[in-house]
């Protein structure tokens, strides 16, 4: 069985193309997510950066969206732009992670003539704010929505990892993968049952995190969703 740790609606796909290569998985959201009604506002000379489609989903379901239809925005990854472009935004650039999104700016001299705006989570990337604002001073962030990290796993879920029935668990973000760890010995379980599950993550780095406490680990070879499911699969049918 194939544990997925994202929210239920993003859980269902996953599930859904795991049903059809018949294999079993459990759906169990590690967090919630709580959006915010923050102010958007377009101004001259400011690019929007979007690095994920829990922002674009943000930015949706703020009421003040409209204000930045004509607004240009950078995203990172290719479903994330297609999401943006789907309500009508200008995509100027897309990059494949937030280093590769720095390089793209600085090849492109956006920062010569543009501040930006990072519209993100509460757990947004420190280092990659940090480099924005040495780019251009005047960048800043706004954080349009809380992730909140759930305290417990569901009965089924501590049911089934018991049995020593989930065999792999699928992580996205350094996050999940944090809150997943502080979950599991919140619940005291036997230290053999995780040892025998193989983690599958979306980048390297968040499969240093699981290495550093030697725990079995692959990560996908770029980071997308079907890269992802490619690999676990692989894995799921040599075990």
């Amino acid at each position: 069985m194939i544990l997925i740790t994202r929210l239920n609606e993003d859980n269902r796909y996953i599930r859904k193309n795991l049903s059809l290569l018949k294999i079993k998985s459990l759906s169990e959201p590690i967090y919630k997510i709580k959006f915010l009604s923050k102010s958007l506002k377009e101004e001259e000379n400011k690019i929007f950066i979007v690095v994920s489609k829990q922002t674009v989903k943000a930015i949706k379901c703020n009421p003040n969206f409209k204000n930045i239809k004509k607004s240009l925005f950078i995203a990172v990854g290719k479903q994330t732009s297609l999401e943006l472009k789907q309500i009508g935004f200008n995509v100027k650039l897309i990059a494949t992670n937030s280093n590769d999104l720095i390089s793209k700016i600085k090849k492109n001299k956006l920062h010569k003539q543009n501040s930006f705006e990072y519209l993100c989570g509460n757990h947004f990337n420190r280092d990659f704010m940090s480099q924005l604002q040495k780019l251009n001073r005047k960048s800043k962030k706004n954080i349009l929505y809380n992730v909140i990290s759930n305290q417990k796993f569901s009965k089924n879920t501590l049911v089934q990892l018991k049995k020593q029935k989930v065999k792999i668990v699928l992580l996205f973000s350094k996050l999940a993968c944090k809150t997943f760890l502080k979950i599991y010995r919140g619940h005291k379980l036997e230290k053999s049952i995780i040892n025998q599950i193989h983690f599958v993550s979306l980048s390297k780095e968040i499969a240093q995190i699981l290495k550093n406490k030697k725990y079995r680990v692959s990560y996908a070879s770029s980071p997308q969703l079907q890269s992802l499911l490619k690999k676990a699969c692989s894995i799921y049918l040599r075990l």
